[in-house]
């Protein structure tokens, strides 16, 4: 196991400890900024979703020359976004559209021409973990069963 500075969590600087209806409450102006442009929104002190995906950036780039097969990477939800992002080669606002509840994982297989997404959870393992236009690009089907554990997939 390696431990990566890369993963961290995001800096949320002025607002650490505070949740969103915080921030709306008693930052208004804050709240709205962070509204009208989410991937830029950067509170004093703390990182945008930018500053995440060049963090992330040369780890991502050392892990596909990398000979394993399979890599496992553990990080916070808000890190998710461009990390997926990242290797799926999506846009910003496809990146701001990836769904990211707590207690999943996601399972990327690169190659062959495309990349395969799922999700890992309670019910099992099945497409569908994405929203927008994420959802669109990678043409599958969330209302579909889930995949048994370990059919279908390819390393």
């Amino acid at each position: 196991m390696e431990h990566d500075e890369a993963l961290r969590e995001r800096g949320i600087g002025e607002f650490e400890g505070r949740s969103y209806a915080w921030i709306a409450e008693h930052r208004p102006d804050a709240h709205a900024a962070r509204l009208a442009d989410p991937w830029h929104w950067r509170p004093a002190g703390g990182e945008n979703f930018e500053d995440l995906r060049i963090r992330t950036g040369p780890l991502l780039a050392r892990l596909r020359s990398h000979p394993a097969e399979r890599i496992l990477i553990v990080s916070h939800s808000a890190l998710a976004r461009p990390l997926l992002g990242q290797l799926l080669d999506l846009d910003e606002r496809a990146m701001l559209d990836v769904r990211v509840p707590n207690d999943i994982a996601y399972r990327v297989c690169l190659g062959g021409g495309g990349a395969r997404v799922t999700r890992i959870g309670d019910e099992g393992e099945r497409p569908g973990l994405l929203t927008g236009a994420l959802a669109e690009s990678l043409l599958y089907d969330p209302a579909s069963p889930p995949v048994p554990p370990g059919a279908g997939q390819q390393s």
